[in-house]
């Protein structure tokens, strides 16, 4: 980690139809650091995500990426400096091959020889069979979609990837394949953001933990003692 920030956010603010989404929500996360954030249903985790992602602008507070203030700018603008994301929701194209489906947001790029290796390099780093390369994505596993969603978004080499619910409902092997993907990023120096409810795992893939509930952000430091804190423990009945 270098000290400085990749990711500023600030008093920010957010409501839909009346109701608070985000509540005076600050964060900030340092380059080369692997930040996890732990709530309970509807407090702002995936909110937050899209108010750094450029899918929403806040109605206060502001943004900034590696310094700039991104607020109000288009998910493809923040995207050119070097944010990615992976969402909840697999997203694949299920009448397209594996590859295909990892080159697809490069397929603009002159040089698609060099695409094409890099995403084989990527496959191979993901744990995804070659012998899948030119399977349709419809009918690989579930697991083994997320695992397209995720190399597609470390095609272009983003300096920041944003990772929503990366284990919720996957098999155990494929859990075990995404916390060694992580761990690979992190020796890289990649900054991540890691939203997950999966305690144990999340545990193992962060460098430090943020608690979010009622649209702010209440705690962050060392996941074992965020995860012990009596306001995470009240939040998850006990957990």
């Amino acid at each position: 980690m270098t000290g400085q920030y990749a990711v500023e956010v600030e008093d920010v603010s957010l409501s839909f139809n009346g109701v608070k989404a985000l509540n005076k929500c600050s964060l900030r996360v340092k380059e080369g650091e692997s930040l996890g954030i732990l709530g309970p249903n509807g407090s702002g985790k995936t909110t937050l995500l899209n108010l750094v992602n450029g899918y929403y602008k806040p109605e206060e507070g502001y943004v900034k990426i590696f310094g700039k203030r991104v607020d109000g700018l288009p998910p493809h603008r923040i995207s050119q400096m070097g944010v990615a994301r992976v969402f909840q929701v697999t997203n694949v194209f299920t009448n397209m091959t594996v590859l295909e489906n990892i080159m697809v947001q490069s397929v603009w790029m002159k040089n698609v020889k060099k695409i094409r290796e890099r995403a084989s390099e990527i496959m191979e780093m993901v744990g995804l069979p070659a012998h899948l390369k030119h399977e349709l994505a419809g009918n690989v596993s579930g697991g083994q979609q997320k695992l397209v969603d995720i190399a597609r978004a470390l095609l272009p080499d983003p300096k920041i990837l944003m990772l929503d619910e990366p284990v919720a409902g996957i098999h155990p092997t494929i859990k075990q394949k995404i916390i060694q993907i992580v761990d690979t990023l992190r020796k890289q120096g990649k900054t991540l953001i890691i939203v997950s409810h999966d305690v144990p795992s999340i545990l193992k893939m962060v460098d430090r933990l943020a608690f979010m509930n009622a649209g702010s952000v209440l705690l962050v430091g060392d996941p074992e003692e965020v995860r012990q804190s009596s306001k995470v423990v009240e939040a998850y009945l006990g957990l």
